[in-house]
């Protein structure tokens, strides 16, 4: 979160470090972060807490951030915040004021790294709680070594391993990586389980080499909520690309994971078996669109994106 100087009444400015108390469900999480003051709103005495009472609206110069109005002891001050929070609790001390700023609270508790994998590339996301050490595996498409590596540079225990479709190329690994993180759950969607026993022989169509995938564990959902320590992702039933096809939303993070979906600028292809042209559309439409403009979406290949871009700039919408 960042507080701009020109809100400033004198146009000055001071700087003080930070103590954030915010409760989510029920705990409380601290952070420690710089941040900018006006002066005016400082104070001087008794620590005393204030309650933030969030608005929404959006200024033309920063267009992906959502302001928070805050009335501390009857005074305003603005300050943009990148998610909806249900209590935040201000500390003024002494002559400054303790408040948010700098970076995207939503980040300080989860891990989220990427690493394209297997023979086309499949973007596999590591996935993880700082405060248990929990993790999440999603489409591990191979080269099971390199996704271990970074499971350990992480410290992170897997306990649950996704995959996004049924498709060779995103659970080509899922049986290596099974068994080295040591009783994982594997979950897909019921409508792509019996792909997990084809890899190999779809692979081979392609010139390419595949083991099949042990059978899933359970199967995921619409609406499903998967935990991860601390965090919490839903599943979105998508399909099109394929049948059983599903996003994953971590709506308190703003970042939803599409697998083969939607890609940036682009969408899954709807060619191979099972797939619908216009059922994939109708998802996206009314899975996808229908999430916050500023959630961040991590397809299965190639870079990021934005649910306002594709939106907007989409050529199949």
């Amino acid at each position: 979160m960042v507080l701009f100087p020109d809100y400033s009444l004198d146009g000055a400015a001071v700087d003080c470090s930070l103590n954030l108390f915010l409760t989510c469900s029920g705990r409380v999480k601290t952070f420690s972060l710089a941040s900018t003051v006006k002066p005016e709103y400082s104070r001087t005495g008794r620590n005393a807490q204030a309650a933030a009472d969030a608005i929404f609206c959006f200024d033309k110069r920063y267009p992906h951030a959502v302001y928070l109005l805050l009335v501390i002891a009857n005074r305003r001050c603005t300050l943009a915040c990148s998610r909806r929070m249900s209590t935040i609790l201000f500390l003024l001390q002494g002559e400054k004021i303790f408040y948010p700023a700098g970076r995207d609270i939503s980040e300080t508790t989860m891990i989220f790294d990427s690493i394209p994998v297997g023979p086309l590339s499949v973007n596999c996301y590591i996935v993880g709680c700082e405060a248990t050490h929990a993790g999440i595996i999603i489409d591990p498409g191979g080269d099971v070594d390199l996704i271990s590596k970074r499971v350990q540079k992480h410290g992170l225990t897997i306990g649950t391993i996704i995959n996004t479709h049924g498709h060779f190329d995103h659970v080509g690994g899922n049986r290596q990586l099974l068994a080295a993180s040591g009783g994982a759950r594997l979950l897909i969607h019921h409508a792509d389980a019996a792909m997990l026993a084809m890899v190999a022989h779809v692979a081979t169509m392609y010139g390419m080499n595949g083991e099949n995938s042990p059978s899933a564990d359970d199967y995921l959902t619409d609406g499903m909520l998967i935990t991860c320590g601390d965090l919490q992702l839903k599943v979105l039933h998508t399909p099109g690309h394929t049948q059983g096809g599903c996003c994953l939303y971590f709506e308190d993070q703003l970042k939803v994971i599409t697998g083969d979906t939607l890609f940036a600028d682009s969408i899954g292809r709807t060619d191979l078996p099972g797939g619908s042209h216009d059922r994939l559309l109708e998802s996206i439409r009314s899975k996808l669109f229908t999430l916050p403009d500023n959630v961040i979406a991590y397809p299965g290949h190639g870079p990021s994106t934005t649910i306002g871009h594709e939106k907007r700039c989409n050529p199949y919408f």
